[in-house]
C-alpha cells in the first residue's frame, strides 16, 4: 500500500518515517517550493526518489511529519496505522499545487503498482 501526503513536507530523519532497520519510509518526495526538476508532465517543484541519496528536505512546522507517524509509523515508540505501508509526499508552503499532487500520487501508485490511500490534513 501506498499512503500519500500533502503537507507541510517531512523530516526525513524521523524515527517515524524509517523502518527500524532505518531506511526511509519514503519513496518519493515532491518539493514543490523548491526550484529543480519536476515530476514528468510538472514543470516547477523538485523530486527526489530515491529519497535517501538524493532529499535534504526538513518540516518547517512538523505537521506533516506528525500526520505522515500517525498513518505509517513502524517506529521504536509509535505505531501507526498503516505500519507496512510506503510513504510518497508533496510538500508546499501555498498548497497552490494540490491538484497537480494528486496527479503525481496516482503516477507514482501506478509506477509502483500499489494500491493508493491519499491523506489530506
Amino acid at each position: 500500500m501506498l499512503v500519500a501526503m500533502y503537507d507541510t513536507g517531512g523530516d526525513l530523519s524521523h524515527p517515524d518515517l524509517r523502518t527500524l532497520d532505518g531506511q526511509s519510509r519514503v519513496v518519493a518526495l515532491w518539493d514543490q517550493d523548491q526550484l529543480g526538476e519536476g515530476p514528468p508532465g510538472f514543470g516547477f517543484g523538485r523530486v527526489c526518489a530515491p529519497v535517501e541519496t538524493l532529499c535534504q528536505h526538513l518540516d518547517p512546522l512538523g505537521h506533516g511529519t506528525a500526520v505522515a507517524g500517525i498513518a505509517v509509523s513502524s517506529g521504536p515508540q509509535y505505531r501507526g496505522i498503516a505500519p507496512s505501508a510506503d510513504l510518497v509526499v508533496a510538500s508546499s508552503s501555498t498548497f497552490e499545487g494540490f491538484v497537480e499532487a494528486l496527479a503525481w500520487f496516482r503516477d507514482v501508485a501506478e509506477a509502483r503498482a500499489q494500491p493508493l490511500v491519499v491523506n489530506i490534513s
